[in-house]
C-alpha cells in the first residue's frame, strides 16, 4: 500500500493538535514540545503532519490538504453531533478560517463528495 503525508506549517502546534483531537485525530508520536512537530492520525489511512512556524499566515500559505472519505455527510454529521465541525458554507471563491492556526476549512460539497482540512488560498479567478 502506498499514500502520501501532507506536512502542513502551524503556528501553534498545542493549538493544532487540540482543534484536531476534537475531530478524533489521535497523536502519534511525540508530543510538540519534543521536537517541534506532530503526527495526527483518524483512522487506519488519514495521517497529516505539521511543524511549527509561528510566522505563517493561514490565510496565505500554499499548504492544504484534500481528504477523501466515503461518506463526507456522515463524517460530517459525527462532528455536529460532537459540537466540532470545522466547516461551514463558504461564498463561492472565498474560504472561512477554521482556527487562526489551521488556515481555511471547506465545507462538503454538494453532493458530499469532499471535506477538506489545512490552509488553502482563495481562489483569484
Amino acid at each position: 500500500m502506498e499514500y502520501a503525508v501532507p506536512i502542513m506549517p502551524s503556528r501553534n502546534l498545542r493549538e493544532t493538535l487540540e482543534f484536531y483531537e476534537r475531530l478524533g485525530f489521535e497523536m502519534r508520536g511525540a508530543g510538540p514540545e519534543e521536537y517541534g512537530y506532530i503526527i495526527l492520525g483518524l483512522g487506519a489511512m488519514i495521517e497529516l503532519h505539521f511543524w511549527e512556524t509561528p510566522d505563517v499566515d493561514p490565510l496565505t500559505t500554499d499548504h492544504s490538504c484534500y481528504i477523501r472519505v466515503v461518506d463526507a455527510d456522515a463524517l460530517h454529521a459525527q462532528w455536529e453531533a460532537w459540537g466540532s465541525s470545522p466547516t461551514r458554507r463558504p461564498a463561492a471563491g472565498s474560504c472561512r478560517p477554521a482556527t487562526p492556526t489551521t488556515g481555511c476549512a471547506s465545507s462538503p460539497s454538494s453532493t458530499g463528495a469532499r471535506t477538506s482540512f489545512g490552509s488553502a488560498r482563495p481562489s483569484k479567478r
